[in-house]
């Protein structure tokens, strides 16, 4: 049991000293932290060499979309096969409260900030595109703490961070290289995106507006078309790309690799092989998806062996997670997120808890096989992996980090540094205390806010839809639309406002405020404290006419408001 009271934590700028405090004791203790693991790996450290962190590589897997319980090792009904996933995980540190965001593109831009969304004015997923859109260039993004130690940095896959200008894309931020794509989704063989060339794909509101969404960079501050690449396998593209970055590396130079996968996002295609290693009884999206799912397996196995093959991987940090929750579908045919209520796009549990693991041989042996009960999240990332690395994150832009480094605490086993976790704010009119579902299914999908404290969550407005708890599939097959909430009751819809005990109603079905208004009135000021920190929302309506032109001219979706 993880409950402990509330803390408030003090808003910028003190806060700002505060956490340069914090980050050089944590920083401290988690160099010492891996040197003694590197030495129990090696045998040739010493437990009093503490002159200089081992700076492990790190790789940073991101599966899209995936579901809480979508894992072979988690999967009750013996279907789903993912036979190095689960070994990482067996063989690591298995996170039970990891919290991402709700949506794709704010939850990566946290992951790369080390902020929550609205301290940089991020919002849903509209704020990666449009006349105004991406990471503000203000703030630096994590590849930049790495490069200060002496990393070589290189990713492969979803971006989904902006691309207006050159300025906003991998390898202007900090990536020495990029192969990947910019926007949520794409056809996974031929990497176009827009509605004329897939009716599953969104529309870009022309339908000649529609190309290839592939760009590469060899080298920083260079951006161009990925060429040559249609009708190859999107994991097949990147995890292959990986694996030669890795052949051609130095060793001595510690790696770190961004790897996003587009697995098992819509439109949630595999080869046939990978369909052929499942029953055609399954439900026809339980199959896409266990396909899906066995594709990217053996993509992250292709870049485990390689690491092992070039000699890095005794020293290699692995972390593995969702982007946010699964998309369960309106009537749970989809990922699945038991015993988690909702899935993505909402603030329930199904949409922000997320599977994570750690795997490394620098893990000491006793915590290995361990689940760790803390609670950690997206915007930690950043601070653990400086700390690894031996630097401190860069805290310039308006806002400090949110995040903590969590390496001591979980390679010790100890309490998490957070308490706290922020997943919207009240801040009108993106969010507020009144919204409905109706408000909510009319293109408002910022609408509603929640926070964690403790073994509390609070939930103010309409948390969104699909709501529901969606029972474990038979064999992936069947309606799963039983739960235990009753659809007609409002009350449980939290239309005004509900507190859960996390500890004992993991599933959101009960409403305890009544008994705890402490407890929320506690919440409620520290969000109203957060929402006077909130920036304005980056995306303005409209569409740039440019990045059509550009994409009918060069038939790739390319930087457009660079001259």
């Amino acid at each position: 049991n993880h409950r402990k009271s509330a803390k408030k934590i003090k808003s910028h700028p003190k806060r700002l000293a505060m956490r340069g405090k914090m980050d050089k004791a944590m920083l401290a203790t988690a160099t010492a932290a891996v040197l003694l693991c590197a030495g129990a790996a090696y045998g040739d450290v010493s437990e009093s060499d503490t002159t200089a962190p081992v700076k492990p590589h790190i790789i940073h897997i991101i599966a899209d979309d995936l579901g809480f319980q979508d894992a072979g090792h988690l999967d009750k009904t013996h279907v789903l096969k993912t036979p190095e996933i689960d070994r990482l995980a067996k063989d690591g540190i298995v996170l039970d409260n990891f919290y991402a965001f709700k949506l794709c593109s704010p939850s990566r831009t946290m992951i790369l900030t080390g902020r929550y969304t609205f301290h940089y004015g991020y919002y849903d997923n509209n704020d990666a595109d449009g006349p105004t859109g991406g990471i503000p260039l203000d703030y630096t993004i994590l590849p930049h703490d790495l490069k200060k130690a002496g990393y070589a940095t290189h990713g492969a896959g979803k971006w989904h961070a902006g691309f207006r200008t050159r300025l906003q894309t991998p390898t202007f931020r900090g990536f020495d290289s990029w192969l990947g794509y910019m926007h949520a989704e794409e056809n996974y063989n031929t990497q176009m995106f827009g509605a004329a060339v897939n009716p599953t794909l969104p529309s870009c509101g022309n339908k000649s507006c529609c190309g290839v969404d592939l760009l590469t960079g060899a080298e920083p501050n260079q951006i161009e078309p990925a060429r040559g690449y249609n009708g190859t396998y999107s994991t097949t593209l990147y995890s292959t790309h990986a694996v030669n970055i890795i052949n051609s590396h130095d060793p001595s130079t510690p790696l770190y690799f961004y790897l996003p996968f587009q697995n098992v996002h819509g439109p949630t295609e595999a080869p046939q092989r990978f369909q052929n290693m499942f029953p055609n009884t399954m439900n026809g999206y339980r199959h896409k998806i266990a396909a899906c799912l066995a594709a990217l397996d053996e993509g992250i196995s292709n870049v485990t062996s390689a690491l092992k093959r070039r000699g890095m991987w005794n020293n290699t940090v692995i972390v593995f997670q969702s982007d946010n929750g699964g998309d369960v579908g309106g009537m749970g045919f989809g990922m699945n997120n038991y015993p988690l209520r909702g899935g993505k796009w909402t603030h329930w549990e199904g949409g922000v808890r997320v599977q994570a693991f750690v795997h490394s041989p620098l893990i000491p042996q006793a915590r290995r096989n361990t689940v760790y009960h803390g609670m950690v999240h997206n915007t930690d990332w950043r601070a653990t992996f400086a700390a690894l690395a031996g630097v401190e994150p860069d805290q310039s832009g308006p806002y400090p980090l949110d995040g903590h480094n969590v390496w001591p605490a979980l390679v010790a086993g100890t309490d998490s540094p957070r308490n706290e976790v922020v997943h919207s704010v009240i801040r009108p009119p993106w969010n507020n205390k009144t919204c409905t579902m109706a408000e909510q299914h009319s293109n408002h999908p910022w609408c509603g806010a929640a926070i964690r404290q403790g073994d509390f969550k609070l939930v103010v407005g309409y948390a969104g839809w699909p709501d529901l708890v969606f029972p474990v599939p038979v064999n992936g097959s069947g309606n799963r639309r039983e739960d235990p909430i009753d659809p007609s009751n409002p009350h449980l819809r939290c239309a005004d406002m509900c507190l859960f005990d996390l500890a004992n109603d993991i599933s959101e079905t009960t409403d305890v405020k009544n008994q705890h208004p402490d407890m929320v009135n506690t919440m409620l000021k520290r969000m109203e404290e957060l929402a006077s920190e909130g920036l304005k929302k980056l995306h303005q309506p409209g569409q740039d006419p440019r990045m059509c032109k550009k994409v009918e001219a060069t038939g790739f979706w390319v930087p457009y408001q660079d001259n």
